[in-house]
């Protein structure tokens, strides 16, 4: 990007590209995620309770909370596993994938591992891999689990400790307490506290959270994101709407419409009718054509004759 445009890189270092873009982003942190997913998760966990009264909303919070550590807890209980539940989901998925690398061992305590057209270097013992992802999640690629299974070693004893089960359990060691009812709390001192003036944004709320690139909508697995483009009505160009439209107005476009109802048939000429019904008393086992006034003519002649 340097050589291609050095302005553009100056803008792009100094938007701090390690808060952004995983190539920037240092071993040390232990996790991939660019986004604030754990404030976004909350979101999405507290829906219901979000639009309730504020000490209502609140005590709905802390039960729901409450209850989420004593059942996180207690599915882990009697559960002997080095890893934690959803990371074991995790590198069951990777491990499956590594069926794919062919991995070549060198001297060193480093490997070759080709994967389709691309190739990459692992490192087991500092347990790197050129591809980064390793190195940042602490949980090993597809890459890396070749290279473990090649050795013949647990893929488990290779994920970082964080995220192993023990730390799982102290996460969740510690959960709120119950409390009594609003009736038995004790009455606070000094003015009553007001909420602030509530000010309508424009639009409609937003209560989903913000979904991960990579993360997969359960309910809607299979369905595809329509894009929408904004057209100004002043302009009608691409961007932008009609009230932050700074360009000259410019005439609405006509559109031609076509006739509407069913396209009348083709008038054959006499000529072409006589040709046909020529054609047809000339073949054998046809029926003459016999015309709908002709028709009636001989039912009024039968008529007159029969009285």
């Amino acid at each position: 990007m340097e050589k291609e445009n050095a302005v553009a890189h100056e803008d792009f270092i100094g938007r701090d590209p390690k808060k952004f873009c995983k190539a920037f982003i240092e071993p040390a942190v232990v996790c991939d995620m660019i986004l604030n997913n754990v404030s976004e998760t909350f979101n999405g966990y507290i829906l219901n309770a979000r639009g309730k009264h504020l000490i209502h909303m609140l005590e709905e919070i802390r039960t729901s909370l409450m209850e989420r550590q004593y059942r996180k807890l207690e599915e882990v209980r009697g559960n002997n596993d080095l890893l934690c539940p959803s990371i074991r989901k995790k590198l069951d998925k990777l491990n499956m994938d590594s069926r794919f690398c062919i991995t070549h061992p060198a001297l060193g305590g480093k490997f070759e591992v080709d994967l389709n057209e691309d190739r990459f270097v692992v490192d087991v013992g500092t347990r790197s891999c050129t591809c980064r992802q390793w190195d940042i999640t602490g949980i090993p690629c597809p890459h890396g689990c070749a290279v473990i299974n090649f050795l013949k070693e647990d893929v488990a004893g290779y994920v970082h400790e964080y995220y192993s089960l023990a730390k799982y359990k102290d996460a969740y060691a510690y959960g709120l307490p119950p409390l009594n009812g609003e009736k038995m709390w004790p009455r606070a001192e000094g003015y009553p506290v007001k909420p602030p003036l509530v000010k309508k944004m424009p639009g409609r709320p937003k209560k989903k959270r913000k979904r991960d690139p990579l993360e997969t909508n359960p309910s809607n697995s299979n369905r595809l994101r329509k894009i929408c483009k904004m057209t100004c009505q002043k302009c009608f160009q691409q961007g932008h709407n009609s009230r932050g439209c700074k360009n000259q107005p410019i005439e609405k476009p006509t559109a031609t419409q076509g006739k509407r109802g069913r396209p009348r048939k083709v008038q054959v000429p006499e000529s072409g009718l006589l040709s046909a019904e020529k054609a047809r008393a000339s073949t054998p086992n046809s029926r003459p054509r016999t015309d709908k006034a002709v028709l009636v003519q001989e039912k009024k002649k039968a008529g007159q004759g029969n009285s």
